[in-house]
C-alpha cells in the first residue's frame, strides 16, 4: 500500500522525541510492506487510524492510498476531526 505523508504530518514529526519517531518510521514500514491494518474511525468515512503509545497517526484513505494527515497525541487528536 502507498502511503503518503502530507506536509502537516512532516511538521508534527519534527517535533516528537526520538523514541515516537523510531516507532513512526517502523509503522509507516510496515504500512508500505501491509503488514499492518490501520483501524477505521467510527462514525467517519475515510479517517483511519494507528495508535503509536500515547500517540495517533490520522489517515485518509484515498484511492487506495493513505494520506497520513497528522501525528497528536491521543488526547488531543480527535479535537481537530
Amino acid at each position: 500500500m502507498r502511503v503518503i505523508v502530507m506536509k502537516s504530518a512532516k511538521k508534527d514529526y519534527k517535533s516528537l522525541p526520538v523514541e515516537v519517531k523510531n516507532k513512526i518510521k517502523k509503522v509507516i514500514r510496515q504500512l508500505r510492506k501491509d503488514q499492518l491494518d490501520p483501524e477505521k474511525l467510527t462514525g467517519m468515512k475515510n479517517i483511519w487510524k494507528i495508535k503509536v503509545g500515547n500517540y495517533r497517526m490520522v489517515m485518509e484513505k484515498i484511492e487506495g492510498n493513505l494520506h497520513l494527515q497528522y501525528i497528536e497525541l491521543r488526547k488531543d487528536v480527535y479535537k481537530n476531526l
